[in-house]
């Protein structure tokens, strides 16, 4: 998925000279995310939450079609329905 991600995202470096992957391996380093330990699912789970965390924020569409409306619905609906209270 994050190869998917990185086909249309370019990452960009931060203010010290270094990508989301750089950084993921120095985290990686010092936090012992190692796909060894944790199992290679778990690691690239890790590895696409802390890149796309990362990211910065995409082209916002100004589609007000019906369509598009109807998704953001959808979609708005969708996501409510994942929040548990607590």
């Amino acid at each position: 998925m994050l190869a998917e991600i990185l086909k249309v995202r370019r990452l960009e470096p931060d203010k010290y000279g270094h990508t989301a992957l750089e950084n993921f391996e120095h985290f990686c380093a010092y936090s012992g995310c190692d796909p060894a330990k944790i199992g290679v699912d778990a690691f690239a789970w890790a590895k696409l939450a802390y890149v796309s965390a990362q990211l910065p924020p995409g082209d916002v569409s100004n589609d007000t079609s019906a369509a598009a409306l109807q998704t953001e619905e959808h979609d708005a609906g969708r996501n409510a329905t994942t929040v548990r209270p607590v």
